[in-house]
């Protein structure tokens, strides 16, 4: 359950990374509203009992210490809708490798020695024109026979410029884009030994994305507008052989000023509905609300070893 909200977190974070905070409306600062109300206090009927979702924190709290980061073994890992490279005595390796303690330590080894390591790629095709579409891909994965930790990264987002107005002698610019996306992420822990420690086995998530911006660019400032809905499902497996899964749907509206998401996960266990949702604006603690209560976000950090990111949009 912490993985999964974990995960849900960094989705979040990474919407509404992309602008600097502001003052904010309930629209998002000026710009497109948001058409769906997630009902953040709303408690499902067949909620699962508060006990079995404590069991399931106790279970994988210590994952971190087990289930290494990508850049602990990744030389190039997707960093939003780039590809960042990694290397030994970067920052980001020597982090990676201190969160673990001896059985993550060997448990890297076996990544390493065992997997086929597929670095991040990217391509793209297409141009910045009125009327043509931009792509981009990007992919990442492990695999080999006997790989203890199967892993499947892969993004794709199309830009299509509908509009592209500039004006050289007012120095000023219009730009009208609608936007999409697909990304797919699925990992699997096939050393029974980690999976019992860790309380995971697997994590498969899929989100489909569509939306639209409005930039204007003048001397002196630039305007922004987005718009951003997705659809998807996630999937978790527990070590106890339980299974939470269910749909996502997300939202996002901003500006130049603001942005902010809200994400509902409306998952299924063994026990009984998992009702996640999520609002975070941009430079803010997420909100969380678990089955209609809401949770300190605080609580909910640190073990996202499945992260769930939206890149390239």
């Amino acid at each position: 359950m912490k993985l999964l909200i974990s995960s849900l977190v960094v989705l979040s974070a990474t919407l509404s990374a992309c602008t600097d905070d502001s003052d904010s409306k309930k629209d998002g600062g000026g710009g497109y509203a948001f058409s769906q109300d997630y009902q953040p206090n709303y408690k499902p009927q067949n909620a699962a009992p508060a006990q079995y979702l404590k069991d399931v924190l106790v279970s994988i709290k210590d994952t971190n210490l087990y289930v290494p980061d990508d850049a602990a073994f990744f030389d190039a890992i997707i960093d939003g809708s780039d590809v960042r490279p990694i290397w030994d005595g970067s920052q980001e390796r020597q982090e990676a490798l201190q969160k673990l303690n001896g059985e993550g330590l060997r448990f890297l080894n076996d990544i390493r020695t065992t997997c086929a390591i597929n670095n991040a790629k990217k391509t793209e095709s297409g141009e910045v024109r009125q009327g043509a579409t931009k792509s981009q891909t990007l992919t990442m994965s492990t695999s080999g026979m006997g790989c203890p930790f199967v892993i499947s990264k892969n993004d794709l987002s199309e830009v299509t410029y509908d509009t592209i107005e500039v004006n050289q002698a007012a120095q000023t610019a219009h730009v009208v884009m609608r936007l999409s996306g697909v990304n797919s992420e699925a990992r699997e822990i096939r050393n029974q030994r980690v999976v019992d420690l860790s309380g995971t086995r697997s994590m498969a998530v899929s989100l489909r994305l569509s939306g639209k911006a409005d930039v204007t660019q003048t001397a002196s400032q630039q305007t922004m507008k987005m718009h951003i809905q997705g659809n998807g499902t996630i999937s978790v497996g527990l070590a106890n052989g339980d299974t939470i899964r269910g749909p996502l749907s997300m939202e996002v509206v901003g500006t130049e000023q603001v942005t902010e998401s809200r994400i509902l996960f409306d998952g299924q266990s063994n026990q009984g509905a998992i009702r996640i949702v999520f609002i975070v604006r941009s430079n803010q603690p997420p909100e969380i609300y678990l089955n209609g209560e809401k949770v300190d976000a605080a609580e909910w950090g640190g073990i996202g070893k499945m992260n769930l990111g939206v890149r390239g949009i």
